[in-house]
């Protein structure tokens, strides 16, 4: 990918393909009617797991090192260089971090009616330029359901902002280091032991949160 308009085009294929992504799409039961399926759409996954993680900064910072070392080290695993893996990883921190400043925390994440905004399809498309949404789940579906549920309005409001030409670059670092942290525990033994690092910190990190220390 060498900028949006290829991002654009190749879209729908690397949805399909289960490339990491600034937001997803998902079909499951609607939740105000279970005897039908709805769709839904979300931001992607934090490399921190939920926001809380960023809002306090020693944690932050900590949490931030340990992933951003595992991943340049899984990179060069890879075949990327010192250089190239360092670049790599500080953008796709970056992007990261401009993710989270539009997520929901834990507490907010845990209510579900508040995941649950219908919206139509044609609001949303207009409401979010950089991306043809309508084109979009037309490619990965045989019928475009007027209706979508949008599970953190916020975040799409902000999608243009998040997701443009000069983010790019960021962006796409930001792909490849989601995605060498999610194929990583398949690959070797020394790809699955690198790649444990961070979440062995996360526990860490989960148990002084869970006793009220962050």
């Amino acid at each position: 990918l060498d900028g949006m308009d290829a991002l654009r085009e190749n879209l729908a294929d690397l949805m399909m393909a289960g490339m990491p992504l600034p937001f997803g799409v998902t079909v499951m039961a609607d939740m105000a009617d279970a005897s039908v399926n709805a769709l839904y759409m979300g931001p992607c996954a934090l490399f921190l797991s939920v926001k809380d993680y960023y809002l306090d900064d020693a944690t932050r910072t900590t949490l931030q090192g340990v992933y951003g070392q595992m991943s340049k080290n899984l990179l060069v695993m890879a075949g990327k260089t010192e250089e190239e893996a360092h670049k790599i990883a500080s953008g796709a921190l970056a992007f990261d971090e401009r993710i989270a400043a539009y997520a929901l925390t834990a507490e907010e994440s845990s209510d579900v009616t508040a995941s649950y905004n219908p919206v139509s399809l044609a609001e949303l498309d207009e409401q979010v330029e950089n991306f043809d949404l309508t084109a979009l789940l037309g490619d990965l579906m045989k019928e475009v359901p007027e209706t979508v549920i949008v599970t953190d309005p916020a975040y799409f409001e902000a999608l243009d902002e998040l997701v443009n030409d000069e983010t790019f670059p960021q962006m796409k670092s930001w792909m490849l280091v989601a995605m060498v942290n999610a194929v990583a525990p398949y690959l070797s033994d020394d790809f699955r032991v690198q790649a444990a690092a961070f979440s062995l910190a996360l526990s860490g990190a989960a148990d002084r949160r869970g006793g009220g220390r962050l």
